[in-house]
């Protein structure tokens, strides 16, 4: 309960809000961080309870009004409570409540300070007038023979059954007799006078015989229609095989991608986190679960074809998917990141010099287009792409060695390699002097950010496109061994966009720890990667603006003849 003050205030700032009961209770977190904090129902309830009755505080006549009167507590009613009990100890408050008209809790209370408890049934088993004679004669023959024999009981198979069943069950919740101390009361039950399903099991010596289930017959009568029995299907777990077993290092790489040591790394590095809590119902461990994500990059197939492959449920296996992608997607920061000490960038610079005496570049820009199925909704358009279907456009660097230095994948596959550049970090960055990234056309020539000339026209212009075009081929090498070795780059993801996201940086984090570990993709061959840029190239009506100094400088003195 809020005070008026508060309510008041309340009040004001969804006003100043429009109304939005979302946005007014953000405000007021911001502005009253020390009060109570209300929800945005509190708004919602406030600005109904201001137009409904003129009031903000809830202790008005509107309130009072609603629900059952509240009745005293009175000798006579009292009376009226217990004298009911004693006629009838299996009573319930509830209905004491309606023949009274009192509250129910009212009603519980007079019950309970009189010290009566709600003792329940003690359900057991009816007997028959002819079950007694055949049991005692049953011990009497059996204390027969053991006297006789004293190992007979080892000759017997002793059995017993329990019954289940959906129907005819007994709700002791409201089933009680109230009384000053327990009197201990029964109700009989024929267990053996309905259908069921019947669970046997049996002991001979030290041995334990079934269980087996069976549906159970009815001891009425034949002429009666037997009701349908309830089968309760057993649960059936399949053993799972371990791969790290069955398959050698070339059959494995060759289904997950990665070799057995950079698994059992990776399950060391996040297996805390995506580890079953219990072992109960042959719950997946780590291993597994990594084992399912690592396919699914592999294949990026239907969940339930993988489902089958492992034995699992395709929603068993979509939650693996996510749990697993999310913890490695966590370690980009740890394994995806751009040079920052001077050391690093000189080692980074120097690299890229040795591929064709390209100076000061610290990395290869591009962009790739992931396919995707239609998001669906208002903004589905926003992920068609220039090519007619629907991408997230992923933002990359990479370094001379192939390794990745950045990645965003956010951006749907409609947005422009330069918008998804600008609004990230690097340009930021990069104007401190930090070095050079090499982009293609779709990129507007920057002093950081070089791009090739267009149409040369002299050999300056020339050799500095050729050393450009081989520096520059990193990224182009880079996007065919990722795509390579987790094919479902190429092939397309149809999951939730959030979960897509996710999968491409786990993609790149992978990628990363396999570069640093040194786990090669055989398979990989030189092709030649689909050119994503798209038809838009920035103009060079005038090279001699600031955004070209820079390599107009770098022609004209280290590509000059």
């Amino acid at each position: 309960m809020f005070s008026n003050n508060e309510y008041a205030d309340m009040h004001l700032i969804l006003g100043e809000c429009r109304n939005n009961a979302n946005a007014a209770a953000v405000l007021y977190r911001e502005r009253y961080p020390l009060r109570r904090q209300p929800s945005s129902n509190t708004f919602r309830r406030l600005d109904q309870r201001i137009r409904e009755t003129g009031r903000v505080d809830p202790a008005g006549p509107f309130y009072r009004d609603r629900g059952r009167p509240r009745t005293l507590r009175t000798p006579e009613v009292e009376e009226a409570v217990l004298d009911l009990v004693d006629q009838n100890p299996t009573t319930s408050t509830r209905i004491i409540s309606n023949m009274l008209e009192n509250s129910q809790s009212l009603v519980g209370r007079i019950i309970k300070d009189e010290r009566l408890h709600p003792f329940h049934y003690t359900k057991v088993q009816a007997l028959l007038p002819t079950d007694l004679p055949r049991r005692e004669n049953f011990c009497n023959w059996l204390l027969e023979q053991i006297q006789q024999e004293p190992n007979f009981s080892r000759k017997i198979l002793w059995t017993d059954e329990a019954n289940f069943s959906r129907d005819g069950f007994f709700n002791t919740r409201n089933s009680h007799y109230y009384a000053l101390e327990n009197p201990h009361v029964i109700r009989p039950s024929h267990y053996q006078h309905r259908f069921s399903v019947n669970v046997w099991a049996g002991i001979i010596g030290n041995r334990l015989i079934g269980p087996v289930i069976e549906s159970s017959s009815s001891s009425e009568s034949k002429n009666e229609e037997p009701e349908r029995p309830v089968v309760r299907r057993m649960r059936f777990i399949r053993d799972r095989e371990n791969p790290f077993e069955i398959l050698d290092e070339h059959a494995f790489k060759k289904r997950f991608r990665l070799n057995k040591a950079t698994v059992m790394h990776l399950v060391d590095i996040i297996g805390d986190r995506v580890a079953p809590k219990t072992q109960r119902n042959k719950s997946l461990s780590a291993q597994t679960q990594m084992l399912i994500a690592l396919r699914f990059y592999a294949t990026g197939g239907f969940l339930e074809l993988l489902g089958d492959w492992i034995h699992v449920h395709k929603s068993n296996i979509c939650r693996v998917i996510q749990r697993v992608t999310h913890e490695i997607a966590r370690l980009s920061p740890h394994y995806i990141k751009m040079p920052r000490t001077a050391e690093e960038l000189m080692a980074t610079k120097r690299k890229f010099f040795r591929i064709c005496g390209f100076p000061r570049v610290v990395g290869a820009i591009d962009c790739t287009h992931v396919g995707i199925q239609s998001p669906g909704g208002a903004n589905a358009e926003l992920y068609r792409n220039r090519k007619g279907y629907f991408s997230i456009n992923v933002q990359t660097i990479c370094d001379a060695d192939l390794k990745l230095l950045h990645i965003i994948s956010r951006w749907p596959g409609s947005v422009h390699d330069s918008t998804i550049f600008n609004n990230s970090p690097l340009p930021v960055d990069f104007r401190l002097g930090r070095g050079y990234l090499l982009g293609d056309g779709g990129y507007p020539c920057q002093q950081y950010l070089l791009i090739p000339v267009r149409n040369p026209n002299n050999a300056s212009q020339e050799a500095y496109n050729r050393a450009y075009i081989k520096t520059r081929n990193t990224i182009e090498r880079f996007f065919g061994i990722l795509k390579r070795r987790f094919p479902l780059l190429k092939s397309g993801l149809r999951l939730k966009i959030d979960t897509i996201v996710q999968v491409i940086v786990a993609c790149g984090v992978l990628y990363n720890i396999c570069k640093e570990r040194n786990d090669h993709i055989e398979e990989y061959f030189d092709e030649v990667m689909e050119n994503d840029e798209e038809d838009f190239i920035y103009q060079e009506n005038n090279i001699n603006n600031v955004n070209f100094a820079v390599r107009n400088s770098l022609i004209d003195t280290i590509f000059a003849r």
